[in-house]
C-alpha cells in the first residue's frame, strides 16, 4: 500500500499512476483494505464507472483463514460488501478494533 501512495504521489521516485494502481491491486488483492479504498478514490478521479477491484470471498477479514467451502462459508460485510467473515464474531471483533485498525472506520469509505 505504500509503494503504491509512493508512485501515486511521487514521493521519492517518479509519479507513475499506473505503476501505483497496480501495486494498489496487488495490495487490495490480499485483503489491504486501505489499498482498496485508494482504487475506489483513483476509479472517482478518472470518472470510472465500473470498479477497478473487485472483492472476492478469499478469506476472513479478521482472522485470515483461507474459504474452504463447505467447511469455511466467508461472508461479506452487509454495509460494504468489501471484507468477508468467517464467523459473526469475527465481525463483531473486527468492528470493535480501536481507531483506523477497525472495520467500523473503514466501512463508509468503502461503500
Amino acid at each position: 500500500h505504500n509503494l503504491g501512495a509512493m508512485y501515486g504521489n511521487g514521493q521519492g521516485t517518479e509519479r507513475d499512476s499506473r505503476k501505483a494502481k497496480e501495486l494498489f491491486m496487488k495490495a487490495a488483492t490480499l485483503g489491504h483494505v486501505g489499498a482498496i479504498v485508494a482504487l475506489k478514490q483513483i476509479d472517482k478521479h478518472e470518472g470510472r464507472t465500473t470498479p477497478s477491484f473487485t472483492p472476492t470471498r478469499t478469506s476472513c477479514s479478521f482472522c485470515g483463514v483461507a474459504h474452504a467451502p463447505p467447511k469455511v462459508k466467508v461472508n461479506p460485510c452487509s454495509g460494504c460488501h468489501c471484507v468477508f467473515y468467517c464467523c459473526k464474531e469475527h465481525q463483531i471483533m473486527d468492528w470493535k478494533l480501536p481507531g483506523k485498525h477497525g472495520h467500523k472506520a473503514m466501512c463508509k469509505q468503502l461503500q
